[in-house]
C-alpha cells in the first residue's frame, strides 16, 4: 500500500474504533446508573423493561463484533487482508479468535442482560431522548461506516 493510502486506512481504523468505543461505554453507563453496579449477575431483563435500551444494545453489539455492514467489519476485513499476505497462520487464528468465538461469548455474556433475572427488585427506566440520541448517533456512525467505507477512504 502507498502511504497515502496507509493514512485513509489508518484514519478508516481510528474512526471505527471511536464509534465502537463510544457506543461500549456509553452502553456501560447508562446499564450502571439503571442498575447501580457493573456486577454482571445483578443485570438482567432489559429485554421487557427497558425495550428502546433493548434494541440500542443489540445494535450496539453488532457494530462491536464487526457485524457485515459496519464499520467494524471492514476495519477487520483491512487488517486480515494485510495479514494474510505476511503471516497467513496468524491470520486464520486471530480469524478464527476475532470472527467467531469472542463474538459467540460477548453475545452470550448480553444476552444474560438481556433476558436474564436480576436480583434486584422494581423496574428499570428506559432511554432518555439525551441517551438515545449519543446512542443511536454513535451506532449510526457505525453502520455508516460500515455502509459507505469510501467516505474516509
Amino acid at each position: 500500500m502507498g502511504g497515502a493510502q496507509q493514512d485513509g486506512v489508518a484514519g478508516y481504523l481510528c474512526l471505527a474504533h471511536c464509534c465502537t468505543t463510544t457506543t461500549e461505554f456509553f452502553l456501560v453507563e447508562v446499564l450502571t446508573k439503571r442498575f447501580g453496579t457493573r456486577d454482571i449477575s445483578y443485570l438482567g431483563g432489559v429485554a421487557l423493561s427497558a425495550p428502546s435500551l433493548w434494541v440500542a444494545s443489540i445494535l450496539g453489539v453488532l457494530v462491536t463484533i464487526g457485524f457485515p455492514g459496519t464499520s467494524l467489519f471492514w476495519a477487520k476485513y483491512v487488517f486480515f487482508t494485510g495479514l494474510v499476505q505476511t503471516l497467513p497462520g496468524l491470520a486464520v487464528a486471530l480469524a478464527l479468535l476475532f470472527l467467531v468465538f469472542l463474538p459467540i461469548f460477548f453475545i452470550r455474556l448480553w444476552s444474560m442482560v438481556w433476558f436474564g433475572l436480576r436480583s434486584g427488585m422494581g423496574t428499570i427506566t428506559d432511554l432518555s431522548s439525551r441517551e438515545a440520541f449519543i446512542l443511536f448517533f454513535a451506532i449510526g456512525m457505525g453502520f455508516l461506516l460500515g455502509v459507505a467505507p469510501g467516505l474516509v477512504f
